[in-house]
C-alpha cells in the first residue's frame, strides 16, 4: 500500500516492534527536540525528533489498547515493512537499552549467519526499544498490510453498526 504523506502518530498507548530498522547514515538530516501534540484534546509531549530522508522498519508491529470501565481492546497492526520516504520525522519519547548477557550473544550469533544487517544485530544484542510517538513523511510504503481489531467479545467498548437490511 502506497499513500501520500502525513502524520502517522498514536493517539493510544501502543506497544511497537520492529526486526530491523534502516535509516542510511548520509541520509540523517538532523536530531533535535520537538514537543508534539498526542492526543485530540491538545495534550503534547516532548520528543526526540529524528529527521532523515527515508526511514525503513522491516518486520512491523504495533499493538494499540483502548481502555473503558476495566474493559481493553485494541488493534494488532503488521507489515513486513514500512517506509516512510522524502522529508521523514519520526517521533520518539524515550531510547533504552540492555546490556547483552549470555541469550543474547546466542541469538547475535544466530542472527549474523542469517546475515543480519549491523542494527538488526545491535537490536538483538541490547533488547533496545523506542517509545514511537508518530512520525510524518512525503510518501508512506506498507508492504503486506494488516490490522485487525482485538478485545473481550462479552463486554465490548463502544457500539458498531447493527446488522440488517441495508436501505436502498
Amino acid at each position: 500500500m502506497r499513500g501520500q504523506g502525513g502524520w502517522f502518530g498514536l493517539l493510544l498507548p501502543a506497544d511497537l516492534e520492529s526486526r530491523d530498522l534502516t535509516i542510511p547514515l548520509t541520509g540523517i538530516n538532523g536530531i533535535g527536540l520537538a514537543n508534539v501534540p498526542v492526543k485530540g484534546a491538545g495534550e503534547r509531549r516532548d520528543a526526540i525528533k529524528i529527521s532523515a530522508d527515508k526511514v525503513v522498519a522491516d518486520g512491523f508491529w504495533l499493538k494499540s489498547y483502548a481502555y473503558n470501565h476495566g474493559t481493553t481492546a485494541g488493534t494488532d497492526t503488521r507489515a513486513n515493512f514500512v517506509s516512510l520516504e522524502g522529508d521523514a520525522h519520526m517521533y520518539v519519547s524515550s531510547i533504552h537499552a540492555n546490556l547483552p548477557d549470555g541469550q543474547d550473544l546466542l541469538e547475535v550469533a544466530t542472527k549474523v549467519l542469517e546475515g543480519a544487517s549491523l542494527i538488526e544485530i545491535l537490536l538483538t544484542a541490547t533488547d533496545a526499544r523506542m517509545g514511537f510517538l508518530g512520525a510524518t513523511s512525503n510518501v508512506q510504503v506498507w508492504d503486506n498490510f494488516r490490522e485487525q481489531v482485538w478485545g473481550d467479545e462479552s463486554d465490548p467498548i463502544g457500539s458498531g453498526p447493527t446488522a440488517g437490511t441495508p436501505d436502498r
